[in-house]
């Protein structure tokens, strides 16, 4: 089977976003593709795909605020029909188009910011070439007009376009560069320290730059010839600033940096207001045409919508998180990816210290689990700084229990550096089924002298031959302890009577440390692999009761799993080069194989040369179009690299991009006043549940006026009293009348000693014929709920009503 990866992640922050004009649509452009996101509810309404190449700019058409443009390394520029997902214009060059700037007045004329014929650089920091356009809806093609006006960075941050279309203002390195448009002059201002950003006033000739001390500069009088710009400076950030954005009447200036602290300058009055503890590095801000949102974008690809009136965060739209990018000579993934039972999501590291909760079907993350509680400190020199992280991450099989152990690590040291171990910390989290969160239980400090390697919970299913039922935790260090953690049930007066987590036991194997740890699937068995030694253990009498050894001594075993179902007699080890699988039965090795020389049953080509940190099987709900005896039909296999990209493999005909499965294909159309109240439905059953609840769920015969019924205004439907009423009386009419006995079919026919309903025979269907109240109290309620199951509802008296109603 040929497989391709499919990559999950977008880089959400990655370029600057827009905002529709009425507020409504956030626009955001990551690798060829758009997505379209709503400000209120911060969901993904549509994908715009139609680039072949990295899309490198997009932006309002200032001619109809209603289209959007695009232009990508493919030479394409795109005019765009954003409400209903389709392709206006097309226009093609000859070269990588890096931006498309309209002018005023003619739709044709335009800047463009290209790179040459002969380039094949892709990033941002390289020169572009600036130069007059002229747009042909003839031909579809770019024609040039004139001669290079000059080079320029192609980041939106370095060059823009004035408001009245008089000027270009651009900076490289410590230079503020004007370009007169009309006169082709070029001016030149020059500072001591390198500008990092810049942004135009929309209504006076000001220019607001920013630079690597945390300065703002505002620069006036720049377009009088010889004389010196005036400059104002504004200084708050401690770091370098990486983004400044004016208001619409410029009355405001928005500020961002490391800090992670929007700042907003109230020019008039000298005052500032902040916002701190956005979470991470503001890289890019946004406001929309009202001032009604400002959007920042955090460089842990969350995108954080505020209120600037409130000064608020009203909505955020959070993808896969970036973990700490100071981690430089281990993985920046130390937890790998856990799959949690209980929200069927990927859970893996975020900002330092706490947890994220990715949904691969929403392709989001949905929740953050602050496990350390720590201020996040910004640190730009080399000296060695420390923060505490979760390094390990298990799930009880039930989804009740969570268990996280946190180190605190150096950022200039490797995380296996055993002399880096300086504090530790193991956690229990109970799931509440209040706050639908895991709340903190017990905190063990520390759980061992010696850096934690493995954790695990032992298994509880049918085929488990525990007798305590008690949840079981052991966790390996790597001094070769093994710990054994139970639940105690005996209530402690200081913890409100709430049972907590102990020690159950300390086992010991030579001086050897214990590199991994897993359960079997019936709890029998715990297996701990020390160097190149699998030693099985009984769990419940802490002894050991065989030792396997591997046959290469050089190389130890760095994974290990026991086989489910109808392989559970099975153990499977790797080592550095080899793959081992061991019968538990006589305890032999079954058979020893190297994955570059075994025959393999799926293959990935043309993969990146990233280096693979995690991976993990998912269960998913049965794929369409993948044959049943697939190994991908009821589950996914996804990994993460050390760039912190997740990717997921499936077969190479199956759609690129798995993330237009999630967006629709129809127009934006506007939200019903019930979703408005209410949310979007969320269809939270299995895929093997739904079958059996379709029966009663998608039974009933839905209309357009039963529709209009639930969308409509409340003042123009008729009173609850009508429509109660015609309710009742249809629900009381038999809509399905079983097949009766033989001179049976006249209800004068039945005795009131014999019983109209036979519980015993649950196969035939019931009908009630009530005739009096003492034949109705002899029915069952368990009856009367399966006579309704088994009744199809009828919706027709509602459409007699509405029409009935529209008439009158």
């Amino acid at each position: 089977m040929e497989l391709q990866a499919i990559k999950h992640n977008r880089l959400l922050t990655k370029n600057p976003l827009l905002i529709s004009k009425d507020s409504k649509y956030i626009f955001c452009y990551c690798r060829n593709i758009i997505q379209i996101f709503s400000s209120n509810t911060g969901q993904a309404i549509r994908t715009l795909v139609g680039h072949r190449n990295t899309i490198t700019h997009c932006l309002l058409n200032p001619h109809n605020f209603l289209q959007l443009i695009s232009c990508s390394l493919d030479g394409q520029v795109i005019y765009w029909d954003y409400d209903a997902g389709t392709q206006l214009k097309v226009f093609n060059a000859d070269c990588p188009i890096w931006r498309v700037i309209p002018l005023p007045g003619d739709e044709s004329a335009a800047i463009v910011i290209k790179s040459s014929k002969k380039s094949t650089s892709t990033k941002k920091d390289g020169l572009a070439h600036v130069i007059r356009a002229k747009l042909s809806l003839e031909d579809k093609k770019i024609a040039y007009v004139g001669n290079t006006l000059f080079s320029v960075k192609p980041n939106t941050k370095y060059c823009q376009l004035s408001p009245d279309g008089g000027y270009i203002a651009s900076i490289a390195k410590k230079s503020l560069r004007i370009y007169d448009i009309k006169t082709g002059k070029l001016s030149k201002f020059t500072r001591r320290v390198r500008l990092t950003c810049l942004t135009i006033h929309p209504l006076e000739d000001c220019i607001a730059t920013g630079d690597g001390q945390g300065k703002i500069i505002l620069w006036r009088r720049y377009r009088i010839m010889n004389e010196e710009p005036i400059q104002l400076e504004l200084h708050w950030h401690a770091h370098p600033v990486l983004d400044i954005q004016y208001n619409i009447d410029g009355s405001c200036l928005l500020s961002g940096g490391s800090e992670g602290v929007l700042v907003v300058w109230q020019l008039r009055t000298e005052t500032k207001h902040f916002l701190p503890r956005l979470g991470s590095s503001i890289v890019h801000i946004n406001s929309s045409s009202n001032y009604s949102i400002v959007a920042v974008s955090l460089k842990d690809n969350v995108i954080h919508l505020i209120s600037p009136s409130e000064m608020a965060i009203k909505q955020s739209i959070q993808g896969l998180h970036k973990a700490c990018e100071l981690y430089q000579l281990s993985s920046p993934v130390p937890t790998g990816l856990v799959y949690d039972p209980r929200s069927r999501a990927i859970v893996l590291n975020s900002i330092p210290g706490s947890l994220q909760f990715y949904d691969i079907h929403s392709h989001k993350t949905t929740k953050v689990m602050d496990v350390v509680g720590q201020n996040y400190v910004v640190s730009h020199s080399n000296k060695s700084t420390s923060l505490t992280d979760v390094t390990h991450v298990a799930f009880h099989p039930s989804g009740n229990w969570l268990a996280t152990v946190m180190n605190v690590i150096s950022m200039i040291e490797s995380r296996n550096n055993k002399d880096s171990v300086a504090e530790m910390k193991l956690k229990f989290w109970e799931f509440s089924e209040v706050t639908q969160s895991y709340t903190l239980n017990t905190t063990v400090e520390p759980p061992h002298s010696k850096f934690v390697t493995a954790i695990v919970f032992r298994p509880e299913n049918d085929t488990s031959t525990i007798t305590d039922p008690l949840p079981m935790l052991v966790t390996t260090d790597s001094g070769g302890y093994i710990k054994t953690w139970l639940l105690d049930l005996k209530c402690d007066s200081i913890r409100d009577d709430k049972p907590s987590w102990t020690c159950y036991s300390v086992s010991h194997y030579r001086d050897s440390p214990a590199t991994t740890a897993d359960f079997s699937h019936d709890s029998s068995l715990l297996g701990v692999a020390y160097d190149e030694i699998v030693t099985l253990w009984d769990p419940s009498k802490n002894e050991i009761q065989k030792t396997l050894s591997h046959l290469i001594k050089s190389e130890n075993v760095r994974h290990m799993a026991f086989g489910r179902k109808s392989c559970s007699h099975l153990l499977t080890t790797t080592t550095n080069r080899l793959l081992y699988v061991w019968n538990l039965l006589s305890c032999t090795t079954l058979y020893v194989f190297s994955p570059d020389e075994s025959k393999s049953i799926a293959v990935l080509r043309d993969f990146s040369n990233q280096q693979i940190i995690s991976a993990m099987f998912v269960p998913v709900s049965q794929a369409h179009n993948i044959p049943s005896d697939s190994w991908l039909f009821n589950q996914r296999y996804y990994f993460i690299t050390n760039s912190q990209d997740l990717y997921s493999l499936e077969p190479e005909d199956r759609q690129d991009d798995i993330h237009d499965e999630s967006t629709t294909n129809t127009g934006i159309s506007e939200e019903s006043p019930f979703v408005r109240i209410f949310g979007e439905f969320e269809d939270t059953l299995p895929m093997n549940d739904r079958s059996q609840a379709s029966d009663l769920t998608y039974r009933a015969r839905y209309s357009k006026n039963v529709r209009e019924v639930f969308i409509g205004a409340s003042h123009v439907l008729p009173s609850m009293t009508t429509i109660c009423a015609q309710f009742v009386k249809s629900s009381l009419e038999a809509t399905a009348i079983a097949d009766l006995p033989d001179g049976q079919e006249n209800g004068n026919d039945y005795s009131d000693s014999e019983s109209e309903i036979d519980s015993a025979n649950s196969d035939e269907e019931i009908v009630i014929k009530p005739q009096n109240d003492e034949r109705m109290h002899q029915l069952q309620p368990m009856e009367i709920d399966r006579n309704l199951d088994n009744t199809e509802m009828n919706f027709d008296w509602m459409d007699e009503l509405v029409n009935k109603f529209q008439c009158n």
